[in-house]
């Protein structure tokens, strides 16, 4: 039979990458999602908070099913991977190729370097999290696009952290 793939598996970003993955000169500047006064949570990039996505910046309402919600979106299932392996299992899911949330903002970065550094804190993060289970979990990395030198060897360190397909 064949597998079963997830083939677009989201992950949910925890500090530990802006905390501990982040090199320590660019760590108040790599993209952070922080509670914000007004008690949701908002997206810092460059140090600044900024308006994402359009329609303003992301909340922290789970999506839901008729059930509560979904386990794909559980924050434990989103930054833990034995959580995530756990809900695989419980959908009868082989595989996930699994892409960022928040990290997808990595665009709005102007600075090639801090976009360079977000890249890597990310990808190292990422790579970890595969390792747990790396014939089920693959992930996919982050290349900075602000600098086509920092875009070159940032994906040659994808392939070399072993992540399956790198983001544009």
């Amino acid at each position: 039979m064949a597998a079963l793939i997830d083939a677009d598996g989201h992950i949910l970003e925890p500090p530990v990458i802006w905390e501990s993955y982040a090199e320590p000169a660019y760590r108040d500047r790599v993209i952070q999602v922080r509670r914000t006064s007004e008690g949701g949570r908002g997206v810092w990039i460059e140090g600044e908070r900024r308006r994402v996505g359009g329609s303003g910046a992301p909340d922290s309402r789970p999506l839901r099913n008729q059930r509560g919600v979904h386990p794909r979106f559980r924050p434990d299932s989103g930054s833990d991977p034995a959580a995530r392996l756990r809900v695989l299992d419980e959908e009868g899911i082989d595989q996930a190729l699994l892409f960022p949330s928040q990290y997808l903002f990595w665009g709005e970065i102007q600075n090639p370097a801090v976009a360079a550094a977000t890249c890597r804190a990310y990808n190292d993060w990422i790579a970890d999290f595969c390792r747990h289970e790396p014939e089920r979990l693959f992930g996919v990395g982050l290349v900075p696009l602000q600098s086509v030198e920092c875009a070159v060897q940032e994906t040659r360190r994808i392939a070399e952290l072993g992540l399956r397909a790198a983001l544009i």
